[in-house]
C-alpha cells in the first residue's frame, strides 16, 4: 500500500516537472548526446520522446545546441566531437580534443549544465491559428510588354510571367 502511494507521488512529481518544462536532467541529457554508458532508451519514452518530436527530432536539437551563443569555443568543440562520434569512451574524446582525460571530464561537467538549462528553456515558436499563405488560387497579374521587333520575339512566356 505504501509503495503504491509512493509510486503515485513520484508520478505526480514527474508530471509537475514535465508541465514546468524542465524535463532535462544530466542522465537524460547524456542519453540524448549518446555519451558512453548512457542508454538511448531513456529518451525514447514520454515526455522526452514527445519533446524531441515537437522540437524537430534529435538532429534539429543537435543543431540547436551547436548554434548556442552561450557556448565557449572549447565547449562547442567538445559537443561537436561528442555528436560526431556517439558512444565513444572518455579516452577517445580526450585524445580527439588533445586534452587529458581529467580535463575532458572537467569540461563535460561544465558543459552539461549549460546544455540542460538551454534545453529546458527552449520555447517553441507559437503556432498561428491561420496559414501565412492563402490556400486558394491567386491569379497572377497579366503584364503586357510593348517591345520592338526582335526584342518581342526573345521574350518567352516563362520570362514574361511573374513569380
Amino acid at each position: 500500500m505504501i509503495n503504491l502511494f509512493l509510486d503515485e507521488i513520484q508520478g505526480q512529481n514527474q508530471s509537475l516537472t514535465a508541465e514546468a518544462g524542465a524535463i532535462w536532467d544530466e542522465a537524460h541529457l547524456k542519453a540524448l548526446l549518446q555519451i558512453s554508458r548512457s542508454s538511448l532508451h531513456l529518451i525514447q519514452a514520454p515526455p522526452w520522446d514527445d519533446w524531441l518530436q515537437q522540437h524537430g527530432g534529435r538532429k534539429a536539437v543537435y543543431a540547436y545546441l551547436l548554434d548556442l551563443e552561450s557556448l565557449t569555443e572549447d565547449q562547442r568543440q567538445l559537443l561537436q566531437v561528442i555528436l560526431e562520434h556517439p558512444q565513444q569512451t572518455a579516452d577517445f574524446y580526450a585524445a580527439r580534443l588533445y586534452i587529458s582525460r581529467k580535463t575532458y571530464f572537467r569540461s563535460l561537467r561544465k558543459l552539461l549544465p549549460v546544455l540542460e538549462h538551454r534545453l529546458n528553456g527552449w520555447e517553441l515558436a507559437p503556432r498561428l491559428p491561420f496559414p501565412l499563405m492563402p490556400t486558394f488560387n491567386v491569379s497572377r497579374p497579366l503584364i503586357i510588354f510593348i517591345a520592338r521587333g526582335k526584342e518581342s520575339t526573345s521574350l518567352s512566356p516563362s520570362t514574361i510571367r511573374t513569380s
